[in-house]
C-alpha cells in the first residue's frame, strides 16, 4: 500500500512539473532579435578599381559583406564589352566569388564589370544599387559617362538603360535586333549612370527587359525613347539628365472582350483596352435572318473606365440573333481599330428597359465648400439623356444670379459634364439648376416633375498656393517647355507653357507635396510626346 501511494505521489509530482514547464514555455518571449533588413555590400574586389595596363586577367574576385544566395548570382552579373567566352563562376565560401574570364580580353580596351540589384543575401535583402568596377588593358581608361533617370511604375522586372554605338544613316530598326555595347541597371529610385564609355555617338534606350535577353521585345517589354542622341568627345565627355519615361507600345489588336444585353434597348461592351470614340463613330446591329439594320440611337463611354461602351437602340427584335458592327474607334496609342475586330454576335434581350428616369447625384457633392476653381460639373442619371433637351434644362449660376457660360460633354449620356468657359470665382457660392419638368431620356420618357437646385462653394484663394521658377537652356533649338505639377496624393495634373529662360507660374494650387516636371517641347505642339519605335519618333 505504501508503494502504491509513493507511485501516485511521484506521478502527481511529474505531472505538476510537466504542467509548470508547459506554462513557462508558453509565457516565454520568442527567440531571436529584430528582422535582418541590412542589404549586402561589396567590401573588397580584385583587380582594384580603375586598374590599367592589365596584360592578362584570369579572374575577377568579389567579396561580399555577408553570405549571399549563390543562386541569386545567376543572370545578375555581366562585363562590357561582352566577351566571346562564357564567364565561369567559382565560390570560395559563401561570401567570396571568382569570375573566370578565359583568355579573351582585347588590347587597349576598357572593361566594366557589373553586379545587379538582383543579388540577395540569405534573407532576400537585395543590393541597394548596381555595383560597377572598371579596368583597362591599355594605359588609359575610357571616361565617357551619361547620367539620368527613368520614370516608371515599380514592378518585379528590372529596368536597364542600353547604349548602342550609333552611326549616321544607320537603320534604327537594327538596334532592335542586336545587343547593346554597354548597359546598366537603374537603382531603386530610377537613377542610372553609364560610366567608362568610349568616345562615340550613342543612342540610348531604357528597357524593362521582361525576358532578360538584352534585346527589346515590342510584344512584351516596356521602352523609353530619348529626346536626343549623345555624342561623346574630348570636349564633351559627360552628359547629364538624359531621362526616360517607359511606355508600352501596343501592337495587339483591340477587340470586344465582353458583351452584355441590359435590355432590348441597351447593350454594354467591354474592350480589352481603353479606347477613344471618334466623331465618325458608327454602330449598328444586323439581324442575321432578314439582314435588317438597327442603327444605334446613341452611345456612351464610361468616364472612369474608357474600355466600357454603352450602345442604345430604339428597340431590338426580342430574342433574335444579331451581329454588332462598329467603326470609328482608336486604341490607346491612337491606332485606328480594324472593323473586322469590332464585330460580335449576340442574342437580343426579350425584356424592354422599364427603369423610371431619375436624377442620382452630382460631382462635386452638393454643399461642398472647397471646390476647385477649375472644377467641372457632372450630373449622374440612371438613364441616357436626350441631349437636345438637356441644354435647356441645365444652368449654372453664381451667387449674383449671373449664368456661367460653358460647354457640355456627353461622352457618357447618363453622366453629362458641364465645363465652365473660364475659371470659377474663388470663395463664391454657385447654384446648379436642373429642370426635370422638361427633361426626357433618350426614349422620350419624362423625368420626375421636379426642379433640382444644388449648390457648392469654391475654395478661398487664400487657401491656395503657387509654384514658380525658370527653365534654362543654352541650346538655340530648345525654345519652350511644358511644366507639369502633380500632387503626390491625387491624379490631378496642373500644366503651363513657358518660353526658355523666362519665369513660369502655376497658380491656385491646393496645399500638398507635388512632383514637378519640365518637358522640353521640341516640336512645339504643347504636348508631351513620349516617342516610339513603330515608327521611330
Amino acid at each position: 500500500m505504501k508503494i502504491t501511494e509513493s507511485l501516485i505521489s511521484i506521478l502527481i509530482f511529474l505531472i505538476s512539473v510537466m504542467l509548470l514547464a508547459t506554462q513557462c514555455a508558453h509565457k516565454a518571449p520568442p527567440g531571436g532579435g529584430p528582422e535582418d533588413k541590412t542589404p549586402p555590400e561589396i567590401v573588397n574586389h580584385y583587380p582594384p578599381q580603375d586598374s590599367v595596363n592589365i596584360s592578362s586577367l584570369e579572374y575577377i574576385e568579389i567579396e561580399f559583406s555577408e553570405s549571399v544566395r549563390k543562386t541569386s548570382l545567376s543572370g545578375n552579373y555581366w562585363i562590357m564589352p561582352e566577351l566571346p567566352e562564357e564567364i565561369e563562376v567559382k565560390w570560395k565560401g559563401s561570401q567570396k566569388a571568382r569570375f573566370f574570364l578565359g583568355n579573351s580580353l582585347e588590347r587597349d580596351q576598357t572593361y566594366v564589370f557589373t553586379l545587379s540589384t538582383g543579388i540577395t543575401d540569405m534573407r532576400n535583402n537585395r543590393l541597394v544599387a548596381p555595383f560597377q568596377m572598371a579596368f583597362s588593358t591599355g594605359e588609359n581608361l575610357d571616361r565617357g559617362s551619361v547620367k539620368g533617370q527613368v520614370l516608371f511604375e515599380r514592378s518585379q522586372e528590372p529596368v536597364y538603360v542600353y547604349a548602342y554605338i550609333w552611326n549616321a544613316g544607320e537603320d534604327p530598326d537594327s538596334l532592335l535586333k542586336r545587343k547593346p555595347r554597354y548597359y546598366t541597371e537603374i537603382d531603386a529610385n530610377g537613377f542610372y549612370q553609364l560610366n567608362y564609355l568610349s568616345l562615340e555617338t550613342y543612342r540610348l534606350l531604357a528597357v524593362q527587359d521582361k525576358d532578360y535577353n538584352e534585346v527589346y521585345n515590342i510584344e512584351s517589354d516596356n521602352i523609353g525613347i530619348p529626346f536626343m542622341d549623345v555624342s561623346l568627345d574630348s570636349l564633351h565627355e559627360s552628359f547629364f539628365d538624359i531621362n526616360f519615361v517607359l511606355i508600352n507600345e501596343d501592337t495587339t489588336s483591340s477587340y470586344i472582350s465582353r458583351l452584355d444585353t441590359l435590355s432590348n434597348q441597351e447593350i454594354v461592351l467591354e474592350m480589352n483596352e481603353d479606347i477613344t470614340l471618334l466623331d465618325s463613330f458608327y454602330a449598328a446591329a444586323i439581324d442575321s435572318g432578314d439582314m435588317k439594320f438597327y442603327p444605334s440611337a446613341g452611345k456612351g463611354q464610361e468616364l472612369a473606365s474608357p474600355n466600357r461602351i454603352f450602345l442604345y437602340f430604339q428597340e431590338l427584335p426580342p430574342g433574335r440573333e444579331l451581329s454588332l458592327q462598329m467603326s470609328g474607334l482608336t486604341d490607346e496609342s491612337g491606332n485606328k481599330i480594324l472593323e473586322d475586330t469590332l464585330s460580335r454576335s449576340f442574342v437580343a434581350a426579350t425584356r424592354p428597359d422599364t427603369v423610371n428616369p431619375r436624377f442620382q447625384n452630382m460631382i462635386p457633392s452638393p454643399g461642398s465648400g472647397t471646390v476647385s476653381y477649375d472644377a467641372t460639373i457632372q450630373l449622374n442619371l440612371n438613364v441616357p439623356v436626350d441631349t437636345s433637351f438637356w441644354k435647356n434644362c441645365f444652368s449654372l449660376k453664381d451667387s449674383t444670379g449671373e449664368s456661367v457660360p460653358g460647354q457640355h460633354d456627353f461622352t457618357q449620356l447618363s453622366a453629362p459634364v458641364f465645363q465652365p468657359a473660364g475659371l470659377l470665382e474663388p470663395g463664391m457660392k454657385y447654384w446648379v439648376n436642373l429642370d426635370g419638368r422638361s427633361l426626357v431620356d433618350l426614349w422620350g420618357r419624362s423625368f420626375p416633375d421636379t426642379l433640382y437646385m444644388l449648390n457648392f462653394t469654391t475654395i478661398d484663394m487664400a487657401q491656395l498656393g503657387e509654384i514658380s521658377g525658370r527653365v534654362y537652356s543654352s541650346s538655340l533649338e530648345w525654345q519652350q517647355a511644358l511644366i507639369e505639377a502633380q500632387p503626390l496624393r491625387g491624379k490631378e495634373i496642373y500644366q503651363t507653357m513657358v518660353q526658355k529662360n523666362e519665369q513660369y507660374f502655376i497658380n491656385y494650387l491646393p496645399d500638398g507635396l507635388y512632383m514637378l516636371k519640365a518637358i522640353l517641347d521640341l516640336n512645339r505642339n504643347g504636348e508631351w510626346d513620349k516617342g516610339g519605335t513603330n515608327p521611330w519618333q
